[in-house]
């Protein structure tokens, strides 16, 4: 009997306590889900606007953009032959004229080092319905050394019958 009565004491507090503690907890949530629901309201009346760039998306800048990106990619995986199937008849004359179709070839392989490593595409700014132009930026990393090289450039690509090729490459440092 000494013993219950010693222990009844001390389980109550622990439930005073464990209650105290539940409505500690309460109480903390429903701050959080006030200052959810006001943040909440706040977003429906100011709603938060992002800038919005007003690029072309017609049917035929998302085609140029697909070539431009194939062609990049051959550039970047070093594989010349996916990437003279993508060029125009006109780029292929010039290069027929100028240059060497070896040279095309040494231009999408590179060198061993720099080493070509990466890419990105600007958004598309359309010449005309057939003639779209592609702000891009090329990467080639030399072995050793902590930054890639960066060259800003352009590509451009056009439309010849049913098929989008690339009609001017991109300055790099095989090309500059």
């Amino acid at each position: 009997m000494f013993g219950a009565a010693f222990l009844r004491p001390i389980f109550l507090e622990t439930h005073i306590i464990r209650d105290q503690h539940r409505e500690l907890q309460m109480q903390r949530n429903n701050q959080i889900l006030k200052g959810l629901f006001i943040v909440f309201l706040l977003l429906l009346l100011f709603p938060v606007e992002g800038k919005v760039f007003q690029a072309s998306n017609s049917f035929n800048c998302v085609e140029a953009l697909r070539i431009a990106d194939s062609f990049l990619w051959a550039w970047v995986n070093r594989d010349a032959d996916p990437g003279l199937k993508l060029i125009s008849k006109g780029l292929l004359s010039k290069l027929q004229n100028t240059k060497t179709e070896e040279w095309f070839r040494q231009y999408m392989i590179g060198l061993s080092n720099p080493h070509h490593s990466a890419f990105e595409i600007g958004p598309c700014k359309e010449v005309n319905p057939k003639r779209f132009i592609f702000p891009v930026t090329l990467y080639e990393n030399c072995t050793g050394e902590p930054k890639a090289l960066r060259y800003k450039s352009k590509i451009e690509i056009v439309q010849e019958g049913d098929s989008w090729r690339v009609d001017v490459l991109p300055l790099a440092a095989d090309n500059q």
